[in-house]
């Protein structure tokens, strides 16, 4: 009933003004949508991070290792690289 009493106007502005405006608003509930999206992502991922850094803490895998990579030494300088993890 909105839009055919302003078509009815017969006023190409006013027709333009709320054209705009429901555009507008469309891009602000996107952008709402999105920052609730990544918000919860960021969420999710620190959650995850903190139970791994948990795991890590409680393994002390860094004292299971230490004795032993401070008596055994390779026998000669490796031949190869190691890849790294990139993420």
């Amino acid at each position: 009933m909105v839009d055919m009493a302003l078509v009815n106007l017969k006023d190409p502005g006013i027709l333009a003004d709320v054209h705009r405006f429901r555009g507008y608003h469309n891009i602000i509930s996107w952008a709402k949508r999105q920052h609730l999206d990544i918000a919860k992502a960021e969420t999710d991922a620190e959650a995850k991070l903190l139970t791994v850094e948990q795991c890590l803490a409680s393994s002390a895998i860094h004292t299971r290792l230490q004795q032993h990579l401070l008596t055994t030494h390779p026998p000669s300088p490796p031949t190869f690289l190691i890849p790294t993890c990139d993420y």
